[in-house]
């Protein structure tokens, strides 16, 4: 059985699994049943030297781009802009992984700045989406 819940309950429902479902232009999260799960969980954070020989997969794509876009209003989730460039980040910094509580929209200058300190950023990033 699943449950159709809101983008306000994604948060709450953490240990159930979460994929994208569109209806009608209509972004849905759609939930399946614990024992289905496979969310991110946190990882130690890879080195930049093993981070950058990665690829992205086929699932990191212009729609999963625009769902995360759309899930936090087109907006910057550290300074709440809205102007210039959006980039959908990956916060453990492993492109190979596209779950949805492992990405998040941030702006240019706020992206640039998780290349440094990328520890302090990988924690803040983490706890802001796993409440």
């Amino acid at each position: 059985m699943r449950l159709v819940r809101t983008l306000a309950d994604e948060f709450a429902y953490r240990k159930e699994s979460a994929y994208i479902k569109s209806l009608n232009g209509k972004v849905t999260i759609v939930y399946s049943p614990p024992e289905k799960t496979s969310y991110a969980l946190k990882q130690p954070l890879l080195s930049y030297n093993a981070y950058k020989h990665f690829t992205y997969p086929k699932s990191f794509n212009a729609h999963l781009k625009s769902i995360i876009l759309t899930r936090d209003n087109y907006q910057c989730r550290l300074c709440y802009s809205n102007q210039g460039e959006l980039h959908v980040h990956h916060i453990n910094c492993d492109k190979r992984d596209s779950a949805l509580l492992n990405l998040i929209t941030l702006c240019e200058p706020c992206h640039d700045k998780t290349y440094h300190h990328r520890q302090y950023w990988y924690d803040k990033l983490w706890n802001m989406m796993h409440p």
